[in-house]
């Protein structure tokens, strides 16, 4: 008897727990509540207040909504990546204000293989946005670029040619040019 006993107040309570349970929705996002009730021996489960006595016959028991938070779990695997997205807009069209195009001639000359370097520096306020060099008046063939670059403050561009040989007459040309524009930060 006492077994039947047993098992018809587990039963009483998985009942009463699922109900609750299901009722429990309601109740999402509220501190969680002791729930008091009194078992029969029958198994017949009543819900009572918390100051509420049980009946003759009837034992009182009491549970939780809501239990302590467990531990984290592990990590689960990497999601499939997503679609590509939607093209965005285009963006306003650029536009180069303030153009300028500066050149400088340089030019070496003496006795042996000769070297000619320079800058062609922009208008106050403009920056270089690029440039290069070329040689003037003498055989390209006999001649190699070894530098051309923006120069370290950005507001030019630098150029140099050595010769590969000798030249006749004993003189090295060279033309630097510099494109500028403004340029906000």
């Amino acid at each position: 008897m006492r077994r039947k006993t047993a098992m018809a107040f587990l039963a009483a309570e998985a009942v009463a727990i699922t109900g609750v349970a299901a009722g429990g929705v309601a109740f999402a996002g509220q501190r969680a509540a002791t729930i008091h009730a009194c078992v029969a021996s029958s198994g017949t489960l009543r819900l009572v207040k918390a100051t509420q006595q049980c009946r003759s016959g009837e034992r009182r028991t009491f549970w939780n909504q809501a239990g302590p938070q467990g531990r984290t779990g592990p990590q689960g695997p990497a999601g499939a990546q997503g679609p590509v997205g939607a093209r965005g807009a285009t963006g306003p069209a650029g536009r180069i204000t303030g153009y300028a195009l500066v050149s400088e001639t340089r030019t070496a000359t003496g006795g042996g293989v000769l070297q000619a370097s320079g800058e062609a520096v922009c208008p106050s306020g403009k920056k270089v946005v690029g440039g290069g060099g070329a040689p003037a008046g003498v055989d390209a063939r006999k001649v190699v670029q070894v530098l051309s670059a923006p120069t370290s403050n950005g507001e030019g561009w630098t150029a140099a040619f050595r010769a590969t040989e000798e030249l006749s007459p004993n003189t090295l040309s060279i033309r630097i040019w510099a494109i500028c524009a403004d340029v906000s930060s």
